[in-house]
């Protein structure tokens, strides 16, 4: 739960894997538009979790493909 800085008071749950206690005061961001759905927490995580991980697994095949790492049956 925040309150934005038009005073509104906003929950919303987030999938985080940083440890927060209920009642720890925490940075989000949020489009004042869209209070409810656009929040997140501000962290490296929160903000390029995902971006980040998608990012990786995308270099990880290439890498494999670039050096011609071949199937279980060896095609």
């Amino acid at each position: 739960m925040f309150v934005s800085q038009s005073g509104q008071t906003v929950e919303f749950r987030t999938g985080s894997w940083s440890s927060l206690q209920v009642g720890q005061p925490i940075a989000v961001r949020y489009r004042p538009s869209d209070l409810q759905f656009s929040a997140t927490i501000d962290t490296f995580f929160g903000l390029y979790g995902l971006p980040a991980w998608l990012g990786s697994m995308a270099a990880l095949c290439l890498l494999a493909g670039i050096r011609g790492v071949p199937f279980k049956d060896g095609r």
